[in-house]
Protein backbone atom coordinates (compact mmCIF):
# COMPACT_ATOMS: atom_id res chain seq x y z
CA UNK A 1 0.00 0.00 0.00
CA UNK A 2 3.28 2.17 0.62
CA UNK A 3 4.79 1.65 -2.56
CA UNK A 4 1.12 2.29 -4.14
CA UNK A 5 0.27 6.01 -2.61
CA UNK A 6 4.13 6.58 -3.76
CA UNK A 7 3.29 6.06 -7.15
CA UNK A 8 -0.48 7.25 -7.10
CA UNK A 9 1.87 10.67 -5.72
CA UNK A 10 4.15 10.74 -9.16
CA UNK A 11 1.55 9.85 -11.44
CA UNK A 12 -1.44 12.55 -10.04
CA UNK A 13 -1.66 15.64 -12.61
CA UNK A 14 -0.88 18.20 -10.63
CA UNK A 15 1.65 20.43 -12.39
CA UNK A 16 4.55 21.98 -10.06
CA UNK A 17 5.19 25.80 -9.68
CA UNK A 18 8.60 27.27 -10.31
CA UNK A 19 11.09 26.00 -8.00
CA UNK A 20 8.93 23.68 -6.31
CA UNK A 21 11.16 20.48 -5.89
CA UNK A 22 8.98 17.05 -5.60
CA UNK A 23 9.85 15.12 -2.36
CA UNK A 24 8.13 11.96 -1.51
CA UNK A 25 9.15 11.45 1.70
CA UNK A 26 7.22 14.40 2.94
CA UNK A 27 4.17 11.05 2.77
CA UNK A 28 5.95 9.66 5.09
CA UNK A 29 4.34 10.46 7.63
CA UNK A 30 1.03 9.27 6.72
CA UNK A 31 2.53 6.15 4.82
CA UNK A 32 5.51 5.12 7.09
CA UNK A 33 3.52 3.00 9.02
CA UNK A 34 2.15 0.94 5.99
CA UNK A 35 5.32 -0.57 5.68
CA UNK A 36 6.10 -3.79 6.40
CA UNK A 37 2.58 -5.20 6.01
CA UNK A 38 0.92 -7.63 3.64
CA UNK A 39 -1.32 -6.25 1.03
CA UNK A 40 -4.39 -7.29 2.10
CA UNK A 41 -3.77 -6.23 6.16
CA UNK A 42 -2.64 -2.82 4.01
CA UNK A 43 -5.83 -2.16 2.30
CA UNK A 44 -8.08 -3.46 5.36
CA UNK A 45 -6.57 -0.33 6.73
CA UNK A 46 -6.98 1.94 3.61
CA UNK A 47 -7.81 5.26 3.33
CA UNK A 48 -9.56 7.49 0.41
CA UNK A 49 -7.41 10.14 -0.05
CA UNK A 50 -9.42 13.52 -1.86
CA UNK A 51 -8.04 13.66 -5.71
CA UNK A 52 -4.31 14.95 -6.00
CA UNK A 53 -4.16 15.55 -2.20
CA UNK A 54 -0.56 12.99 -1.75
CA UNK A 55 0.54 14.83 -5.08
CA UNK A 56 -0.01 18.45 -3.02
CA UNK A 57 1.39 16.75 0.08
CA UNK A 58 4.85 15.65 -2.10
CA UNK A 59 5.06 18.95 -3.50
CA UNK A 60 4.93 20.87 -0.19
CA UNK A 61 1.44 22.58 -0.78
CA UNK A 62 -0.35 20.83 1.66
CA UNK A 63 2.30 20.07 5.03
CA UNK A 64 1.58 17.56 7.15
CA UNK A 65 2.40 17.37 10.71
CA UNK A 66 1.00 14.34 12.95
CA UNK A 67 0.69 15.19 17.17
CA UNK A 68 -2.07 15.93 19.32
CA UNK A 69 -3.46 19.18 19.58
CA UNK A 70 -2.88 20.64 23.13
CA UNK A 71 -5.09 23.65 22.76
CA UNK A 72 -5.68 27.00 20.91
CA UNK A 73 -3.54 30.46 20.15
CA UNK A 74 -4.38 33.63 19.47
CA UNK A 75 -3.13 32.06 16.20
CA UNK A 76 -3.23 28.75 15.74
CA UNK A 77 -2.68 25.94 17.84
CA UNK A 78 -0.42 24.43 20.21
CA UNK A 79 0.77 20.63 19.82
CA UNK A 80 1.58 18.54 22.87
CA UNK A 81 5.06 18.58 21.82
CA UNK A 82 5.24 22.40 22.34
CA UNK A 83 5.22 23.09 18.48
CA UNK A 84 2.81 26.17 17.54
CA UNK A 85 1.05 26.76 13.80
CA UNK A 86 -0.27 29.68 12.70
CA UNK A 87 -4.10 28.65 11.35
CA UNK A 88 -6.69 30.73 9.76
CA UNK A 89 -9.02 28.11 10.44
CA UNK A 90 -9.17 24.95 12.76
CA UNK A 91 -11.23 22.13 11.89
CA UNK A 92 -12.04 19.85 14.91
CA UNK A 93 -12.02 16.13 13.24
CA UNK A 94 -12.66 13.31 15.69
CA UNK A 95 -11.53 10.90 13.79
CA UNK A 96 -12.68 7.02 15.40
CA UNK A 97 -11.10 7.12 18.86
CA UNK A 98 -12.53 5.29 21.67
CA UNK A 99 -16.28 5.53 22.16
CA UNK A 100 -17.92 6.42 26.05
CA UNK A 101 -20.84 5.73 27.15
CA UNK A 102 -21.57 8.07 29.57
CA UNK A 103 -25.33 7.46 29.30
CA UNK A 104 -25.63 4.08 30.97
CA UNK A 105 -25.68 3.16 33.80
CA UNK A 106 -21.87 2.02 35.31
CA UNK A 107 -22.61 -2.05 35.12
CA UNK A 108 -23.41 -0.99 31.85
CA UNK A 109 -20.76 1.34 30.79
CA UNK A 110 -18.40 -0.33 32.17
CA UNK A 111 -18.90 -3.52 29.86
CA UNK A 112 -18.93 -1.17 26.54
CA UNK A 113 -15.70 0.50 27.74
CA UNK A 114 -14.11 -2.29 28.58
CA UNK A 115 -11.85 -2.60 25.73
CA UNK A 116 -10.08 0.32 23.82
CA UNK A 117 -11.09 -0.97 20.31
CA UNK A 118 -14.92 -1.28 20.99
CA UNK A 119 -17.20 -4.06 21.79
CA UNK A 120 -18.29 -7.11 19.62
CA UNK A 121 -21.93 -6.76 19.57
CA UNK A 122 -24.44 -9.40 18.63
CA UNK A 123 -25.48 -8.84 15.17
CA UNK A 124 -23.47 -5.78 15.69
CA UNK A 125 -26.49 -4.18 16.86
CA UNK A 126 -27.05 -5.82 20.42
CA UNK A 127 -25.53 -7.04 23.69
CA UNK A 128 -26.83 -10.30 25.64
CA UNK A 129 -26.16 -8.38 29.40
CA UNK A 130 -27.91 -4.83 28.44
CA UNK A 131 -31.41 -5.76 28.00
CA UNK A 132 -34.34 -3.09 25.95
CA UNK A 133 -30.84 -1.29 24.32
CA UNK A 134 -30.24 -1.32 20.26
CA UNK A 135 -26.74 0.42 19.43
CA UNK A 136 -27.04 1.89 16.05
CA UNK A 137 -24.46 3.20 13.78
CA UNK A 138 -21.01 1.82 15.00
CA UNK A 139 -20.95 -1.14 12.49
CA UNK A 140 -18.76 0.42 10.37
CA UNK A 141 -18.48 -1.35 6.72
CA UNK A 142 -18.59 -0.52 2.98
CA UNK A 143 -22.62 -0.46 3.24
CA UNK A 144 -23.15 0.94 6.36
CA UNK A 145 -26.26 2.71 5.33
CA UNK A 146 -28.14 -0.46 4.07
CA UNK A 147 -26.55 -2.96 7.14
CA UNK A 148 -28.41 0.14 9.38
CA UNK A 149 -31.49 -0.62 7.66
CA UNK A 150 -31.47 -3.69 8.13
CA UNK A 151 -30.49 -3.94 11.57
CA UNK A 152 -33.41 -1.40 12.31
CA UNK A 153 -35.74 -4.10 10.61
CA UNK A 154 -34.22 -7.15 12.92
CA UNK A 155 -34.73 -5.01 15.94
CA UNK A 156 -38.26 -4.52 14.78
CA UNK A 157 -38.45 -8.23 13.75
CA UNK A 158 -37.26 -8.93 17.57
CA UNK A 159 -40.16 -6.80 19.04
CA UNK A 160 -42.72 -7.78 17.02
CA UNK A 161 -41.77 -11.27 18.05
CA UNK A 162 -40.94 -12.44 14.25
CA UNK A 163 -37.84 -13.96 15.99
CA UNK A 164 -36.70 -15.18 19.22
CA UNK A 165 -32.98 -14.52 19.99
CA UNK A 166 -30.35 -17.61 21.06
CA UNK A 167 -29.62 -18.00 24.59
CA UNK A 168 -27.21 -15.47 25.78
CA UNK A 169 -24.16 -18.83 25.95
CA UNK A 170 -24.85 -19.14 22.28
CA UNK A 171 -25.14 -14.98 21.90
CA UNK A 172 -21.51 -14.81 23.60
CA UNK A 173 -19.72 -17.64 21.61
CA UNK A 174 -21.07 -16.33 18.13
CA UNK A 175 -19.38 -12.54 19.70
CA UNK A 176 -16.52 -14.46 20.74
CA UNK A 177 -15.88 -16.05 17.70
CA UNK A 178 -16.02 -12.87 15.18
CA UNK A 179 -14.36 -11.06 17.32
CA UNK A 180 -11.40 -13.83 17.63
CA UNK A 181 -11.61 -13.80 13.38
CA UNK A 182 -11.16 -9.90 13.20
CA UNK A 183 -7.87 -10.29 15.62
CA UNK A 184 -6.14 -13.32 12.98
CA UNK A 185 -7.50 -11.50 9.47
CA UNK A 186 -7.44 -7.49 10.71
CA UNK A 187 -5.18 -4.83 11.83
CA UNK A 188 -6.22 -3.63 15.07
CA UNK A 189 -7.83 -0.46 14.75
CA UNK A 190 -11.06 2.05 15.38
CA UNK A 191 -13.29 0.73 15.54
CA UNK A 192 -12.02 -2.92 15.54
CA UNK A 193 -15.10 -4.73 17.37
CA UNK A 194 -18.08 -2.39 16.09
CA UNK A 195 -16.54 -2.90 12.94
CA UNK A 196 -18.15 -4.65 10.25
CA UNK A 197 -15.86 -4.02 7.28
CA UNK A 198 -16.09 -6.72 4.08
CA UNK A 199 -18.04 -8.67 6.30
CA UNK A 200 -21.23 -6.85 5.43
CA UNK A 201 -22.97 -9.26 2.86
CA UNK A 202 -22.10 -12.31 5.32
CA UNK A 203 -23.98 -9.89 8.40
CA UNK A 204 -26.62 -9.06 5.54
CA UNK A 205 -27.20 -12.37 5.01
CA UNK A 206 -27.71 -13.79 8.89
CA UNK A 207 -30.58 -11.22 9.37
CA UNK A 208 -32.43 -11.65 6.47
CA UNK A 209 -32.46 -15.44 6.86
CA UNK A 210 -33.53 -14.79 10.46
CA UNK A 211 -35.93 -12.23 9.09
CA UNK A 212 -37.42 -14.89 7.01
CA UNK A 213 -36.79 -12.79 3.97
CA UNK A 214 -35.16 -13.93 0.48
CA UNK A 215 -31.55 -13.28 1.10
CA UNK A 216 -30.72 -13.96 -2.63
CA UNK A 217 -31.62 -10.22 -3.80
CA UNK A 218 -30.67 -10.97 -7.06
CA UNK A 219 -32.79 -13.98 -7.96
CA UNK A 220 -34.17 -15.10 -10.33
CA UNK A 221 -31.47 -13.91 -12.45
CA UNK A 222 -28.88 -16.02 -11.28
CA UNK A 223 -25.72 -14.96 -13.64
CA UNK A 224 -26.31 -11.51 -11.56
CA UNK A 225 -26.60 -13.59 -8.00
CA UNK A 226 -23.13 -15.21 -8.95
CA UNK A 227 -21.25 -12.92 -10.51
CA UNK A 228 -22.16 -9.43 -9.76
CA UNK A 229 -21.48 -7.55 -6.80
CA UNK A 230 -24.20 -6.55 -4.47
CA UNK A 231 -25.40 -2.56 -3.76
CA UNK A 232 -28.07 -0.81 -1.00
CA UNK A 233 -30.25 -1.09 -3.71
CA UNK A 234 -31.02 -4.80 -3.76
CA UNK A 235 -32.27 -4.39 -0.36
CA UNK A 236 -34.84 -1.32 -1.03
CA UNK A 237 -37.53 -3.97 -1.26
CA UNK A 238 -36.77 -4.89 2.15
CA UNK A 239 -38.80 -3.26 4.15
CA UNK A 240 -42.10 -4.01 2.54
CA UNK A 241 -41.30 -7.04 2.37
CA UNK A 242 -41.38 -7.48 6.13
CA UNK A 243 -44.53 -5.46 6.38
CA UNK A 244 -46.29 -7.53 3.82
CA UNK A 245 -45.11 -11.01 5.34
CA UNK A 246 -45.90 -10.24 9.24
CA UNK A 247 -48.11 -6.91 9.55
CA UNK A 248 -50.09 -9.29 11.50
CA UNK A 249 -47.98 -9.68 13.73
CA UNK A 250 -47.18 -6.45 14.65
CA UNK A 251 -48.29 -5.39 18.43
CA UNK A 252 -51.13 -2.83 19.43
CA UNK A 253 -47.75 -1.83 22.16
CA UNK A 254 -44.55 -2.61 22.41
CA UNK A 255 -45.50 -3.20 26.55
CA UNK A 256 -47.22 -6.48 24.90
CA UNK A 257 -44.13 -8.15 23.36
CA UNK A 258 -42.54 -10.20 26.02
CA UNK A 259 -38.45 -8.62 26.32
CA UNK A 260 -35.91 -11.94 24.87
CA UNK A 261 -33.85 -10.97 27.92
CA UNK A 262 -35.05 -12.23 31.68
CA UNK A 263 -33.79 -8.61 33.36
CA UNK A 264 -36.09 -5.99 34.58
CA UNK A 265 -36.66 -3.14 31.63
CA UNK A 266 -36.67 -1.15 34.98
CA UNK A 267 -33.00 -1.56 34.72
CA UNK A 268 -32.76 1.41 32.38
Amino acid sequence: MFNQHRKDARSAPVEAKPGQVEDLSRCEVLLGKSRGKTFLRGINNGVIYPNNYMRHVALGNIIVKQGLVDGLTPSGVQLESGETYDADTVLACFGAGKIYFPMLPQKYREIMEAHKLGVQLYRHTIHPDIPNVVFHGFNAGFMMIVTNEIAALWNVARLWGVLELPPREEMLDEMERIAAWKDANNSPSQPHYFAIGSRCIYLLDKMMHEMGLNRFRKMPNLYAEIFTSYKDRDYKDAQAEFLQKYVSRKPTSLTAVTPASPTSKKEL
